[in-house]
């Protein structure tokens, strides 16, 4: 059994995500991800529950990139068919694709976020 916190998250959970969805950028993530972890994922920060800027400030985001972008969950299951799990205390979640996703489907990823104002 994993970490307390290691669970699926809720359809109406916010998710943020550092600076921009670049498709050279999240490739090279999600080939990071699976050599690292055996996985192909993406980084986003969300906690069950919370606000997106509860979010930021319980994973000190705001120091890590200038830009950040929001979207929901649900969002992300419903466009890309993707499991959701936060997998650290401080909100860090792993969006897990069940292959090695398409350009398309990075596309349509970046797609579903909005930047957020300073």
């Amino acid at each position: 059994m994993g970490p307390l916190w290691e669970s699926e998250l809720p359809d109406d959970a916010w998710a943020v995500r550092c600076g921009l969805n670049a498709l050279e950028t999240l490739r090279k993530r999600v080939e990071e991800c699976y050599v690292a972890k055996g996985h192909y994922g993406l980084s986003v920060f969300s906690l069950a529950g919370a606000t997106v800027e509860q979010i930021i400030q319980a994973s000190q985001l705001r120091k890590r990139a200038q830009v950040l972008q929001c979207t929901m969950i649900g969002a992300i299951r419903f466009a890309l068919g993707c499991s959701v799990e936060q997998t650290a205390s401080n909100g860090h979640s792993s969006v897990r694709f069940a292959t090695n996703p398409t350009d398309e489907e990075l596309e349509r990823f970046a797609r579903l976020f909005v930047m957020l104002d300073g």
